[in-house]
């Protein structure tokens, strides 16, 4: 097959899969992550454009091993940059030399050992060796390397059910062997990986990139690939109305425990109300008969004394009028005698 349609680049060793499995494993132990059942993995939760949030939980696996890829992806580039690293430490001269213009600088890398046959059919073991760090030409023609947006870890997956140089076999050809892919496997990894090449490939070459977009989308009207979408789609349903009556469950029964207190205060504060009268209503009876006892005697002496103070001015009105009249009348009797006398 076209060594420009697939990446070969080995994943990650065993042993560095082993301890960044573990790694993962205390994480997700000491986070209290639930664990997903075979075939399914743990999608984290998100906020959409609108302010959704979604929940995290468990999905169906779309990949062709059935595991989470960007953890694989994790990994491998965590080791390819190690190596990268490892590379520059060896070779620093040519790791410090500066391209010209329209050329990038590639990293140095390890090959590993394997084994080989010599044209006389002698079979002979290739020892591992370093590659030092090189200025190779652009393909874009630019001076500095883009984000690495792609990856792919697993090669020539597709190679072992005929689909092998692309730009030279028939459209019939090409949809057979996609026909045994989508059968074997699930028919979006596929479409997903057809898509991942060809846009690795568009700057390279384009024909290659036109044949990869076509069969790409010509799975998409293949039927194991409309019924899986549907499937999935139908799940991913299932899943939020689940959710969503976790969430209206979840706040009826705070809306419920809430009402309950509620009810609970206004039961204490009727109580409190019933007591503060009833003790306002003691204090009241009190002081009122004391202090309305007190207010009758001030008032009584008070008129009292007014009336008191009347009846001496209604005496000395008498009094007055009294001698008055008596002496009035006496100086007058005598007076009138005195004169018929004279």
């Amino acid at each position: 097959m076209d060594q420009n349609i697939f990446l070969k680049a080995g994943g990650p060793s065993k042993k560095s899969s082993r301890k960044l499995s573990k790694k993962s494993s205390r994480k997700s132990s000491r986070g209290g992550s639930k664990s997903c059942p075979t075939g399914q993995i743990l999608r984290e939760g998100y906020t959409t454009k609108t302010g959704k949030t979604v929940a995290s939980g468990c999905i169906v696996a779309q990949s062709r091993t059935g595991e989470k890829t960007s953890s694989k992806v994790k990994a491998y580039l965590a080791e390819k940059e190690a190596m990268h690293k490892l590379a520059r430490q060896k070779f620093p001269k040519e790791a410090s030399k500066k391209c010209s213009k329209g050329y990038i600088m590639r990293e140095g890398y390890k090959k590993a050992s394997y084994k080989s046959h010599s044209k006389t059919g002698k079979k002979t073991s290739v020892k591992a060796s370093w590659t030092a760090p090189a200025c190779i030409k652009s393909v874009v023609g630019k001076s500095e390397k883009g984000a690495k947006l792609i990856t792919i870890i697993d090669k020539d997956v597709l190679g072992k059910y005929g689909y092998n140089n692309v730009t030279v076999m028939k459209q019939t050809e090409r949809h057979s062997a996609l026909r045994k892919a989508i059968k074997a496997n699930k028919p979006i990894s596929i479409y997903r990986r057809l898509i991942a090449i060809a846009t690795l490939n568009k700057n390279k070459d384009k024909k290659l990139y036109k044949v990869l977009r076509e069969d790409a989308t010509w799975i998409k009207t293949q039927t194991e690939y409309i019924v899986k979408s549907a499937s999935k789609k139908a799940s991913s349903k299932k899943s939020s109305k689940k959710a969503s009556k976790k969430t209206s469950s979840k706040k009826t029964a705070s809306k419920k425990k809430s009402q309950k207190g509620g009810n609970v205060e206004e039961q204490e504060g009727g109580a409190k109300k019933r007591s503060s009268k009833k003790v306002s209503k003691k204090v009241s009876k009190k002081p009122s008969k004391i202090v309305s006892k007190k207010s009758t005697k001030k008032t009584s002496k008070r008129k009292s004394k007014t009336q008191g103070g009347g009846s001496k001015k209604r005496d000395s009105k008498k009094v007055s009028k009294k001698p008055s009249k008596k002496v009035s009348k006496k100086p007058s009797k005598k007076v009138s005698k005195m004169r018929s006398r004279k």
